[in-house]
């Protein structure tokens, strides 16, 4: 689909992928280009718009599932699918909604990786040499959230108050759990 753009917008997304300004205003209004044409061609509702002005002002999980760039995955979902399991779904109406419940999960177990990792929850898993993150935020996510039901109240308190405060400034998730 991306070959289908005009050859302006092809090269102005490769130019910014190859220097690494895929945050730049130029490759944003590229990638809405696209967008316009393969993603929503009509006017865009209004919770379209919030969702993605959302994600631009705090890009945090997008960039850690995806990766910085919509065109090249090589974030935490890079390697996921449930094509496999499709199949065995015979409703489409069922099938779109576990899509949807899976996306969620994967979404809210990143966040508490993110959470995780803000509070210093991370430094457990790092090897002593590793100045860097060992796991991604998901994995972290996943850990924690195995974690909870034996976790101490003095670590499980600040956890818990400082998602439910990320999920409530996560404008992908308003209105979802109210």
């Amino acid at each position: 689909m991306r070959a289908l753009l005009p050859p302006p917008v092809q090269a102005i997304l490769l130019h910014h992928e190859a220097a690494g300004t895929t945050d730049s205003d130029e490759y944003t209004a590229a990638v809405r280009v696209f967008n316009n044409r393969h993603v929503c061609r009509i006017p865009w509702p209004a919770e379209l718009e919030a969702s993605f002005n959302a994600m631009a002002a705090d890009p945090t999980v997008y960039h850690t599932m995806n990766g910085p760039s919509e065109f090249h995955c090589i974030g935490t979902i890079k390697d996921w699918s449930i094509i496999d399991r499709l199949p065995r779904i015979g409703e489409p109406t069922r099938r779109d909604r576990l899509l949807l419940v899976s996306a969620f999960a994967m979404a809210l177990l990143t966040l508490l990786g993110a959470v995780g990792e803000s509070l210093g929850m991370d430094r457990q898993r790092k090897s002593n040499t590793s100045k860097t993150r060992t796991h991604s935020l998901f994995r972290q996510g996943c850990m924690l959230y195995e974690l909870i039901p034996n976790m101490p109240e003095h670590r499980l308190e600040p956890l818990m108050a400082a998602f439910e405060k990320a999920v409530s400034q996560a404008g992908q998730f308003n209105g979802i759990f109210t």
